[in-house]
């Protein structure tokens, strides 16, 4: 909680570098891929609340999930102010999200298979927060990050390994409230991040992606209207892959489902009442 107020209140100060304590030894023992010789608060705090995913108790794990959510939105908000960071500072920002997304994202797989209600929608938030703060980084001039981690590509990798556990929230039958926010965190993929996430990335993304939402969108109101919300955000993709069919282009059996079950959703949607 306290953690979670620091970054809340002075969200300018995620960049700046931890000070040492009074014997001249660093406050975290964590290295940085510049050689820097102390580490960034946002470094220290994205690694030491991905690693303790983990927890055994539920109640402190829920607490830490949302303190990550809080520093992903405050990262994403940074990122995103013109004038705010200069060209170094964002650069750096972004080679730390990058550099802590492959284990954030396989934690968070990770305790979602064994997680209760309360903690997968904890960790949904935490994968929606995740995408949105990698698609601010599309808005940074910063494509000449030495290491290359910030390619589209490996950008659209590490949000098409998050969708696997968002389509288990929406399949869920334990609760609403979970398929509701798992929806929203899928119509988040769909909005900010190329049709590629759901197309290119993962065995028959589009067909489980357009099968989860189809069956959603025959659930509860407030799960009904999230589920119609993602269809429309779907049809990006599906565009994307019905050009590729006319173009010639390597089309496979997984589209092809996909596109017929997305014209299910669309057909049964109008008789929903």
């Amino acid at each position: 909680r306290a953690l979670s107020n620091f970054v809340r209140s002075k969200p300018e100060a995620l960049l700046e570098k931890m000070k040492t304590n009074p014997h001249g030894a660093q406050d975290s023992q964590i290295s940085l891929s510049d050689n820097s010789s102390s580490p960034t608060y946002l470094q220290s705090l994205l690694s030491t609340l991905v690693s303790r995913m983990k927890e055994r108790d539920a109640g402190v794990k829920v607490e830490i999930l949302q303190t990550l959510s809080h520093v992903l939105q405050r990262t994403s908000a940074i990122m995103k102010a013109e004038g705010f960071l200069d060209t170094s500072s964002s650069s750096h920002a972004l080679k730390i999200l990058f550099n802590s997304a492959g284990n954030l994202v396989a934690n968070a797989h990770r305790e979602y298979a064994k997680a209760k209600t309360e903690t997968k929608r904890a960790i949904v938030s935490v994968l929606r927060d995740f995408c949105v703060a990698l698609s601010s980084s599309i808005e940074l001039q910063n494509s000449d990050i030495s290491d290359g981690s910030a390619s589209a590509s490996v950008r659209e990798r590490h949000v098409a390994a998050a969708i696997p556990d968002i389509l288990e929230g929406i399949r869920s039958s334990e609760d609403s409230l979970l398929r509701a926010d798992a929806l929203g965190a899928l119509r988040v993929v769909l909005e900010l991040h190329s049709p590629r996430v759901i197309l290119q990335y993962g065995s028959g993304n589009l067909k489980s992606t357009v099968e989860a939402v189809a069956e959603a969108v025959h659930s509860a109101p407030k799960v009904r209207a999230e589920a119609l919300r993602a269809s429309s955000s779907l049809v990006g993709c599906l565009q994307v892959a019905l050009e590729e069919a006319s173009n010639g282009s390597c089309i496979n059996e997984s589209k092809v489902a996909g596109i017929s079950d997305m014209a299910t959703v669309v057909a049964s949607s109008v008789y929903i009442e």
